[in-house]
């Protein structure tokens, strides 16, 4: 029931919140191990791989937006990721070599800065590649050491002009 008052005819408005857009994605995942003993001890190899094949959102009355590939309003999803490593252990040894990669994407764009000569209206994000290095030793049948080196090489991310989150030159 709205005021008496009629100068305020509206008491309050009631919005509650509603979760109206659609999110949608599809794609493989890919995953192998093999183990070989010698005797040099156990080598492995270990690969896990995604392949998105659709990726996007839609709010409500607009049509169905892609970001596979592409930098759109919650960032790009690159269409393919892995992360290949070889292993080798031996008695109480054992040591970890990790590759990462992530596929190149078209960067963010500014409306407002397009017109510009030094500003092309479309640019590649690279690829992006780390390596990730880990060595463990067990002493005791109960305790276990690993110590580990992310981005091993210390590879910079690639360039990105996005500088809509906290982090500016590349995407976070």
């Amino acid at each position: 029931q709205g005021s008496q008052d009629n100068r305020f005819p509206i008491a309050y408005v009631y919005l509650p919140y509603e979760n109206n857009g659609k999110f949608y994605a599809s794609g493989v995942d890919f995953s192998s191990q093999y183990r070989v003993k010698s005797s040099m001890g156990t080598f492995g190899v270990n690969f896990d791989g995604a392949l998105v094949v659709t990726h996007g959102y839609q709010y409500v009355g607009g049509s169905k937006v892609s970001d596979l590939g592409k930098y759109k309003d919650f960032g790009a999803t690159p269409r393919w990721r892995h992360s290949l490593s070889g292993s080798w252990s031996t008695g109480m040894f054992d040591a970890v070599l990790t590759n990462n990669y992530t596929h190149s994407y078209d960067d963010y764009t500014d409306p407002a800065a397009v017109n510009t000569t030094d500003y092309p209206a479309q640019r590649t994000v690279k690829a992006y590649v780390t390596w990730d290095a880990q060595f463990g030793i067990k002493p005791t049948k109960s305790l276990t050491l690993t110590a580990g080196i992310k981005n091993l090489l210390d590879q910079d991310p690639s360039s990105s002009r996005n500088s809509l989150n906290f982090q500016t030159g590349y995407d976070a």
